[in-house]
């Protein structure tokens, strides 16, 4: 049956008898009744039901007009199942033996929309304290109805969805639904009437972050935010919550509903992803401390390749000048060894002069011959020295060209390299920049995965 019972006051209008209801007597309770027909809808009925008479209040509300509705019965408002319970059937016996009965009900309008009202069922007993008929005096509170409902639904919506719990304003625990007590690991019993503070770490509930917490809520300010907490085992907990203040008709805080989702596992995936991320830039930054010294001892060494290619070339450049003033050398060798080539030629030409003239002499001539062949075979044999001697220089002059080739050569190597290792100096200067600030940057890093734990 769609009754719920209310603190509606029972009315007095029992007491009215029914000679005064139908004279119009001007009595205090025909006042009173005039007074709710103007502002109630007033409907009444025989003691089993049948419609007597409505006011315009309830014709409005349901819709009829009096004639539609006028010695019908009480079930032309009721949805169907509801008047074949036996609870409907024993609801009119109960009023027929004068039992009062208030509380809101569902009813159907003419157009079969479902609407509700909060009555009162009234008995009018006679003199005799029999029944006479049944005056209901109602109010339309389907909108009122609705919105309760709506929120209801809204609030079971989040009660099936989220973790619910309900605080006094100084944070004692009112109740709780099955969501938020699975999250925390207690019963019901367990935490009812005992203090938010059991959720929390001491420190924090000594805080004066938390005094603060509270005293907020009581001024009716809004909370929301992560918050860590203890569960029954003495884990911590992460929640995503919503500390709510409800009021009272005069604005005041009378209980804060909290709602909340359990994020625990995101927020330890959270600080998992921080730590390794604080990890990864410890690592980075030893290993890029680590290959900056190790650039930074290869740039010695380039630097000291480079000293050494410098001085090689200019070794390289000497022995080229000294290569150069040897050729030179060379050249004036071999003009020395042609005069003596050429003075070998006329030495032994006038050795072979002699010769003759000797002969001519005859006997007289023969002492000379002897020294004129003698001179001949000295001319022939220095002529044979200096041909040696000018194959020699020659060759030395060929050597001399081939080493002044390679000293050439090497000291195009040698300027080469000088100017590759200084390139290569260049770009290590570059990779140290580059290593130093890679170092930063990974300070950095492991710096605000700290702050953010």
């Amino acid at each position: 049956m769609f009754m719920t019972k209310t603190k509606t006051a029972r009315l007095a209008l029992d007491k009215i008898s029914a000679a005064d209801a139908i004279a119009g007597s001007p009595s205090d309770a025909q006042a009173v009744l005039d007074a709710f027909n103007r502002a109630q809808a007033i409907i009444e009925f025989t003691p089993d039901g049948q419609i007597l008479t409505a006011n315009d209040n309830f014709l409005s509300v349901l819709g009829y007009t009096l004639d539609e509705i006028q010695g019908k019965h009480h079930r032309m408002f009721v949805d169907p199942q509801e008047v074949q319970t036996e609870a409907y059937t024993q609801f009119w016996k109960d009023l027929a033996r004068g039992r009062h009965a208030a509380g809101e009900f569902a009813r159907r309008k003419k157009n079969g929309q479902a609407c509700w009202i909060s009555a009162s069922y009234n008995p009018v007993l006679n003199a005799a304290g029999q029944v006479t008929k049944v005056v209901k005096i109602a109010a339309d509170i389907t909108v009122t109805k609705q919105i309760a409902e709506n929120e209801s639904a809204l609030i079971s919506a989040f009660s099936s969805s989220q973790a619910m719990i309900e605080f006094t304003p100084e944070g004692t625990i009112l109740k709780a639904n099955e969501n938020f007590l699975s999250t925390v690991g207690y019963t019901l019993e367990e935490i009812c009437d005992n203090h938010h503070r059991m959720f929390c770490k001491p420190e924090y509930v000594q805080s004066s972050e938390y005094a603060d917490f509270w005293s907020n809520l009581q001024r009716g300010k809004f909370q929301s935010g992560r918050f860590s907490r203890i569960d029954k085992s003495g884990r911590e907990i992460w929640l995503l919550a919503s500390y709510n203040p409800v009021f009272d008709a005069e604005g005041k805080v009378v209980r804060v509903v909290k709602l909340a989702s359990n994020i625990t596992d995101e927020v330890q995936a959270e600080l998992q992803r921080k730590n390794d991320a604080q990890a990864v830039g410890q690592s980075v930054a030893t290993s890029t401390t680590e290959m900056a010294s190790t650039i930074e001892e290869i740039s010695k060494n380039v630097s000291r390749t480079a000293s050494l290619a410098q001085e090689a070339e200019s070794h390289a450049q000497s022995s080229t000048t000294a290569t150069d003033a040897l050729q030179e050398s060379s050249k004036a060798i071999g003009k020395v060894v042609s005069v003596i080539q050429e003075l070998a030629d006329q030495t032994n030409l006038l050795a072979l002069n002699a010769t003759i003239e000797a002969a001519r002499a005859g006997e007289s001539g023969r002492s000379f011959a002897v020294v004129a062949n003698e001179v001949k075979e000295l001319a022939q044999e220095t002529s044979n020295a200096t041909q040696s001697i000018e194959l020699s220089v020659q060759q030395i002059q060929q050597r001399i060209l081939e080493v002044a080739a390679s000293t050439g050569r090497i000291t195009e190597s040698v300027t080469e390299v000088s100017g590759n290792t200084n390139t290569i100096a260049a770009a290590i200067e570059e990779q140290s920049i580059t290593m130093g600030e890679l170092s930063r940057t990974a300070e950095n890093l492991v710096r605000l995965s700290e702050s953010e734990r």
